[in-house]
Order: structure tokens, then sequence, then C-alpha cells
């Protein structure tokens, strides 16, 4: 039992019909959000292992995580605590990041359809390479984070801060900036005509 509690696994004997048997499940409900414990990577790691994210992770204390090109497809994050985690190649299909800290966060190379990111804090993250379509990101922090070579488009920056961000070669297709201005800085084939 201790073994699988390391795991962030539960164990239930059971018995009759046919004699004893054993489930093991996770320990941590779909529908009850983790703890925040440390042990909330692992777990969140064995989810998106067992087939993608199935449980809301809101408030989860995902500091440090190791989810490079993970598929976090319709993942649940709200003011989960993300700071300095690897997110690099990850898949972030109508992930909900609302309120998190993605301080210091690595997205390098993050592909992201319908990305919630408002009122987040990605201060220091990089973000390098990523590609953001229909995105949400209003009121977020991105002091100092590098969106080089990023392509954005149809995302809503509205009232983000962009204090010192490294915009360098970013692609904008219908993005409204902070001031509310619509931005197609840099853009081309095959998003823009020539």
């Amino acid at each position: 039992m201790k073994f699988l509690a390391v795991l962030g696994l539960s164990a239930v004997l059971l018995t009759g019909c046919g004699g004893p048997s054993a489930s093991v499940s996770p320990s941590v409900s779909p529908s009850v959000s983790p703890s925040g414990s440390s042990s909330d990577c692992a777990a969140v790691q064995q989810d998106w292992a067992a087939g993608g994210i199935s449980s809301d992770w809101s408030g989860a204390n995902l500091v440090n995580c190791d989810l490079s090109g993970a598929a976090l497809g319709e993942g649940k994050f709200v003011g989960a605590d993300l700071s300095g985690a690897d997110l690099s190649g990850a898949n972030l299909y109508v992930v909900d990041f609302t309120n998190a800290n993605l301080t210091g966060a690595n997205l390098t190379g993050a592909y992201s359809i319908s990305l919630l990111l408002e009122g987040a804090n990605l201060t220091d993250a990089n973000l390098t390479g990523v590609e953001m379509e229909s995105g949400y990101f209003s009121g977020a922090n991105f002091t100092r984070a590098n969106f080089t070579n990023a392509t954005l488009l149809i995302v809503d920056l509205t009232g983000a801060d962009l204090t010192g961000t490294n915009l360098t070669n970013v692609i904008f297709f219908d993005v409204k900036m902070p001031d509310g201005t619509v931005s197609y800085e840099n853009c081309g084939p095959p998003y823009c005509a020539p």
C-alpha cells in the first residue's frame, strides 16, 4: 500500500462474487482538485500518460514539473502553480490556465488552440517559437517573457502587460493588443496575402 501511495494510487481489496480481486485507481478524483502537494506533478504525468488529462488540476502545485511534449488537451489548471514548469513542445488544445502562475515556465515550441491565460502570470516565461491560435490572454502578465519567432493568430491581449517582452520576429494575425488596436505585424503567407 505504501508503494501505491508514492505513485499517487490507492487500492481497494474487493471480496465476494468469485473471490478476492484488487482495484487500483488514481487517488485524486476527477471531480476534486488536487491538494497542491508535491506529488501533483507525478499525478498529472500519470493522468497524461493514461491517455489525456481527465482531472481538474485547478490549484495544483506543479512547480518545476516536466510536462514537455505533453498533450494537455482540455486540461483545467485554474490558479495552478506551474512556475518553472517545462511545457516545451506541449499540445495545449483548449487548456484553461486562468489565473495560473507560469513564472519562468518554458513553453518553447508549444502549440495551442483556444488557450485561456486570462489573468495568468508568465513573467520571464520562454515562449520562443510557440504557435497560439484563438487565445484569450486578457490581463495576463508577460513581463520580460520571450516570444521570439512566435506566431499569434486571433489572440486577445486586452489589458495584458508586455513590459520588457521580447517580440522579435513575432507574426501577428488579427491580434488585439493591450491598447485595443489590432495587429497584423510581420504577417505574410500563409496567414496574410502578400
